[in-house]
């Protein structure tokens, strides 16, 4: 089983903002995706890893994992307050400054479902800091809205910018989230389906 510190996976490299970036100034941090080494078999959960003053963070079961850094992606705080428990999202979009994830209908290609969300609490924890205990509370809820789906799938959430945590209306959304596009949702899962083979393209 992996094993991370602060959003680094064991045998990994640390994940670093690229030259030219400055830590602590979220809109010019980059998109960066953790991504499997090996492929996967059933049971092994997938992960997608956004850093750009917030994080996409996930469990990778039993894989040791890899960052890539995708240049140029604008690092905006991502919107997220429209979203509902059940909702689904096809893929994070970027306009006029801002990064949303917008909401489609279950039955359409998504790569992420919205499981549950909760409230952030203490200090801010600063930027590519990825909070203790916030992957555990996401696999929870996960657990609870889709248990068949559970060991099968990842978790992910975003982590808030300094800004959205001081909101005392912000919550932290989880999501279940796939490398790949799917369509219907995890609570209809049948067990029958094998996880996810590579990142969406």
């Amino acid at each position: 089983m992996s094993d991370s510190t602060h959003g680094e996976t064991a045998g990994t490299p640390p994940i670093e903002p690229p030259p030219g970036d400055t830590p602590g100034d979220p809109a010019r941090l980059r998109y960066t995706r953790e991504v499997q080494d090996t492929e996967l078999t059933r049971g092994q959960r997938v992960s997608l890893i956004v850093v750009a003053g917030l994080i996409l963070s996930a469990v990778v079961g039993g894989v040791i994992a890899k960052a890539i850094t995708h240049d140029g992606y604008p690092g905006e705080p991502i919107i997220t307050a429209h979203l509902q428990i059940g909702d689904c999202v096809a893929r994070t979009v970027d306009a006029q400054g801002a990064t949303t994830m917008p909401e489609v209908p279950c039955d359409e290609p998504h790569q992420s479902e919205v499981v549950g969300t909760f409230a952030p609490s203490g200090p801010y924890p600063g930027v590519l800091v990825d909070p203790e205990g916030w992957r555990e509370r996401c696999a929870d809820l996960l657990r609870s809205y889709a248990p068949a789906a559970a060991a099968h799938i990842g978790t992910s959430y975003v982590l808030p910018t300094e800004e959205q945590w001081d909101d005392p209306a912000y919550r932290v959304v989880c999501f279940a989230t796939d490398l790949k596009m799917r369509t219907g949702s995890i609570k209809s899962w049948q067990g029958t389906e094998a996880p996810s083979p590579g990142v969406a393209a």
